[in-house]
């Protein structure tokens, strides 16, 4: 996810993404970024199409120590740090 994005980027972290199955994936994004933004950049991504098949959906949730992450919800505004981990999940019906 690295790149210019037309906008201020720092600072930048390190941030893993942990599938139902235990496989991981890791993004360097900024700590200001919107969730949003995050899964709009990840969409860009190869391994969006693995991601999406395996929890058979194009819609996920992401979850931050048991809590809902929002899409205009930023990791600053969860205190995320660099190497920190967020759950995927298929969302719930």
């Amino acid at each position: 996810i690295d790149g210019d994005l037309g906008e201020e980027t720092l600072p930048m972290i390190n941030l893993s993404f942990q599938l139902p199955n235990g496989d991981k994936f890791e993004r360097r994004v900024g700590q200001t970024w919107t969730f949003a933004k995050i899964v709009d950049v990840w969409r860009e991504c190869a391994e969006w199409c693995e991601l999406t098949c395996l929890l058979g959906s194009e819609q996920l949730t992401m979850m931050c120590d048991g809590d809902v992450v929002k899409g205009d919800e930023t990791p600053e505004t969860y205190g995320l740090e660099d190497g920190d981990m967020l759950d995927v999940v298929k969302p719930r019906r």
